[in-house]
């Protein structure tokens, strides 16, 4: 299942429920050719759906409109990082996303976890990002050690050659 069009499909369907009248993207990438196990689609697309709506509900308070973006993109070790960003307020001070929040937080807590993914929040005056890294798993069960599980990405032998020189995180 291809990631980017799930999310375009839930985010599409998400504004249009709850009207929201500022401008929500889902940002098209290099991993729009990321292929996921439809179950593990499912498991993103809710905390994705989630992460839309809470920016809906309390980004900006006034009813201003406001800017979501989604994006997403496959690393060398093929895993999936999701970033959900608004322009809005942040969060509130002293409120610690790792367990504070509503029903919402922690959903998107416990499917983090189911799919063994990480789960950070960034939150200014600025607006708030929340981006969950997920492992790659690749469709037919099997190591990812088999494969770099892209679907038309460089070989294993490309991606040596290609990671030669390169340092820090990438």
């Amino acid at each position: 299942m291809r990631l980017s069009q799930s999310l375009q499909d839930a985010c599409a369907e998400i504004a249009s429920s709850l009207a929201y009248n500022g401008r929500l993207e889902v940002l098209p990438t290099a991993a729009d050719v990321c292929v996921v196990h439809a179950d593990r689609a499912a498991l993103i697309v809710l905390i994705v759906t989630e992460a839309v709506r809470n920016a809906i509900t309390f980004a900006h308070p006034t009813g201003v409109p406001g800017r979501i973006a989604v994006g997403t993109r496959q690393d060398r070790a093929d895993a999936i990082t999701i970033e959900v960003t608004d322009d809005g307020v942040g969060l509130p001070e002293n409120f610690d996303p790792a367990s504070d929040g509503n029903a919402g937080f922690r959903l998107m807590r416990a499917l983090s976890e189911r799919l063994g993914a990480t789960l950070k929040f960034r939150s200014t005056s600025l607006g708030l990002s929340i981006r969950r890294r997920v492992p790659y798993t690749p469709l037919d069960g099997k190591s990812a050690a088999g494969g770099n599980g892209r679907a038309d990405g460089p070989s294993r032998s490309e991606q040596a050659t290609n990671d030669k020189g390169m340092s820090g995180p990438h």
